[in-house]
């Protein structure tokens, strides 16, 4: 008997898919549904933690014995900074 979780990628991008194959493990992708509209005041860093958080959840409510990495990505254009985050959320 195999004792190990299935593992899912909480997200439907193609890019994502594409990094997680190149380690080589057996996975499957869920698209999470989640509202993804910003919060009043909320940072770019805060918002992808939110949303990876919460794609998460998401993800691992429809699938309680699996572990779930959920993502989310923010650009943030304000003054002369460019902010790029890539928050990932792992689910057990």
């Amino acid at each position: 008997m195999d004792n190990k979780a299935a593992l899912i990628l909480g997200s439907s991008s193609p890019f994502r898919r594409e990094l997680l194959e190149r380690l080589q493990i057996p996975f499957t992708t869920c698209s999470p549904d989640v509202d993804e509209t910003p919060l009043k005041g909320e940072s770019p860093k805060d918002l992808s933690l939110r949303l990876s958080v919460l794609k998460a959840q998401a993800v691992a409510a429809q699938h309680p014995h699996c572990v779930v990495i959920g993502c989310d990505q923010v650009l943030g254009l304000k003054g002369p900074r460019r902010l790029f985050l890539i928050i990932v959320s792992l689910l057990q």
